[in-house]
């Protein structure tokens, strides 16, 4: 039978069960994004068909408004507060005609973070050889050696 080719040893230490696991944990996580993204959404749309979000959203515009005709321009700070525009809460304008860009966003972000997750754990826990270090012990290596240079 011929000895495994270099491709093949590559292969498989790609393709261990370490891997696996990593990229079924990244499948699970980015997956729990995408679910309560759109469980998020659906809230939203729940409570635009509720008039009692909308209701409380052009009172509170009006309430701004009246303050800000109550208040003298002297009481006003550096930066004026502007009435919003918007006749719907901002939330409900994001959710509903940016989901697609926040979910893309959210989904990068995620891979991002758990890039460096697995990055950070794999180098933590990864075995270091030494370049002179033949068979798990020579004598440059401080641990290993009854008198190293760092004892004092």
């Amino acid at each position: 039978m011929n000895p495994p080719s270099k491709g093949n040893q590559k292969a498989a230490k790609r393709f261990n069960i370490a891997n696996v696991l990593w990229f079924c944990g990244y499948l699970i996580a980015m997956t729990c994004v995408v679910l309560w993204m759109l469980e998020k959404r659906d809230e939203v749309r729940l409570q635009r068909a509720d008039s009692q979000a909308l209701a409380d959203w052009q009172t509170w515009r009006e309430s701004v408004r009246e303050q800000q005709l109550q208040e003298l321009p002297e009481d006003r700070g550096p930066v004026e507060r502007t009435v919003p525009k918007s006749k719907v809460p901002p939330h409900f304008v994001l959710l509903e005609n940016h989901f697609i860009t926040m979910l893309v966003s959210a989904l990068v972000a995620g891979t991002a973070l758990f890039a460096l997750l697995v990055f950070s754990v794999k180098g933590t826990l990864a075995r270091v050889e030494l370049a002179g270090d033949t068979e798990g012990g020579g004598d440059d290596d401080p641990q290993n050696s009854g008198t190293g240079t760092n004892s004092r």
